[in-house]
């Protein structure tokens, strides 16, 4: 493969078939689940991704962000653009005590992740909570994904 050559494309079939063989994760309140994104401008390109279910809402997670967040290299995670539902990961660490993001977290201990949610009034509501445990859980689920 040359420089500047382009990588093999992958099918969104052969990712969907790739990714159905992976159970889903229950944690508690919450529900991960494999699939496949769209990416890029015309949607055209399959991407590894998650849905993240809790409170009857269901969102995407990008496989290799979500992967970041748990290994603490991202501090704040956010749902794909697109998403049915919109949900912010975070945990208190990351979010100022005068923010949003740090009144819905108030009280969650440092070292558990937050699912935030805006709510009608549009105010950020923590919906579940993922403790040390459960995110090494999620880290090594997601670490079971096909490498494409």
């Amino acid at each position: 493969m040359g420089l500047f050559s382009r990588k093999p494309q992958v099918s969104f079939d052969q990712i969907d078939s790739l990714l159905s063989r992976i159970p889903d994760l229950q944690l508690g309140a919450v529900k991960f689940s494999a699939h496949t994104l769209a990416a890029g401008w015309r949607k055209t390109t399959p991407k590894p991704g998650i849905d993240l279910t809790t409170c009857g809402l269901t969102g995407w997670l990008e496989l290799e962000e979500t992967l970041r967040f748990t290994e603490g290299t991202l501090s704040v995670h956010e749902t794909w653009t697109g998403s049915p539902a919109l949900f912010f990961i975070s945990t208190p660490a990351s979010a100022p005590a005068d923010s949003a993001a740090g009144g819905a977290l108030a009280g969650v201990p440092e070292d558990h992740a937050g699912i935030l949610h805006p709510g009608d009034d549009g105010n950020l509501q923590l919906l579940a909570t993922l403790d040390p445990v459960q995110l090494g859980q999620l880290d090594r689920w997601m670490r079971t994904f096909p490498r494409l």
